[in-house]
């Protein structure tokens, strides 16, 4: 067991490494200043003891976390907004390890060691209260990763083996596999309706037969200004998701795609689409109501509307 925990230390930092080049290339820029900070840190057990590290980090790292995923963030990554991050980072860096090389403050840490087996005792109430603070934010503002993350980067402060081993986390791992569902969201969904998209269409219809197609369009959607269409077209998404359970619905450029795999169905959407007709969206004070057209198209239609 503890010749596992030791190589946890070294397999997180790989992960780091890898987490902060597809960061930087995806310009995923939040998770890169959380992974950086994770890896520079990294640097202080060259100047200082192990446990003393690990005790600095256990204890400042919910409130590093916190900073960061509070600030505003650039996908640019060589940004004004993210140098100022990187100057944040290294700023602590040298404080940590001033800290560190102090008579007093060793001391101190010293006396702490000795009172505590592990750090659970001591960090386990600023950790709860800080977690719940940052989910409570993340969850509104739809970034529910952030305070999953904090509990992965964490995780090491919670074993017996806090004093005698590395640091080590499992934030960076889960990391990348954000990235990389994020990035496998935006190429087969998409972000304004949450439904599959055309790119998701044609791999469906890839190995599939004999399949009826009705297209949905909102007449006059380009009469509305921008801001209120994108939200005419996310408000209807959801009721056509809930009115259309037993159907796939797919998002184009051209309207919404309905795919039935007989003629049953086929009659049925025709009353799902009835009920549409009329339907008024509330759109801040104003109540907004566009014609409903519909067409009905075999795959050879429909792949010539995808290209």
């Amino acid at each position: 067991m503890q010749v596992f925990i030791s190589s946890l230390a070294t397999i997180s930092v790989v992960f780091e490494i890898l987490t902060l080049i597809f960061a930087f290339y995806f310009k995923q820029g939040k998770i890169f200043f959380l992974t950086f900070a994770l890896f520079l840190f990294r640097f202080l057990y060259f100047f200082a003891p192990l446990d003393k590290v690990n005790l600095l980090l256990a204890i400042f790292l919910p409130l590093l976390w916190f900073l960061f995923c509070l600030l505003p963030s650039k996908n640019l990554l060589f940004s004004r907004l993210n140098l100022s991050k990187t100057l944040t980072l290294l700023f602590l860096f040298f404080f940590f390890l001033f800290c560190l090389k102090l008579p007093y403050i060793n001391t101190k840490i010293d006396e702490f060691l000795g009172s505590y087996e592990n750090f659970t005792e001591l960090i386990l109430l600023p950790f709860l209260a800080i977690f719940i603070l940052l989910a409570l934010i993340s969850f509104f503002k739809a970034q529910r990763y952030q305070a999953l993350s904090l509990v992965l980067a964490h995780i090491s402060f919670f074993t017996n083996y806090t004093k005698e081993f590395f640091y080590f986390e499992f934030a960076s791992l889960f990391f990348l596999v954000y990235i990389f569902y994020d990035k496998y969201k935006e190429l087969f969904f998409d972000p304004l309706t949450f439904l599959p998209n055309e790119n998701s269409l044609k791999r469906f219809i890839k190995a599939r037969e004999n399949l009826k197609f009705m297209l949905l369009k909102f007449e006059l959607l380009d009469s509305l200004q921008e801001k209120y269409a994108r939200l005419y077209l996310k408000k209807m998404a959801k009721i056509l998701r809930y009115l259309s359970k037993d159907y796939k619905i797919f998002s184009s450029k051209s309207g919404f795609i309905f795919v039935c795999d007989n003629e049953v169905k086929l009659t049925e959407l025709e009353h799902v689409i009835s009920s549409l007709k009329n339907t008024e969206i509330k759109i801040r004070k104003e109540r907004i109501s566009l014609p409903i057209s519909t067409k009905m198209l075999d795959e050879k239609g429909l792949k010539a509307m995808l290209t």
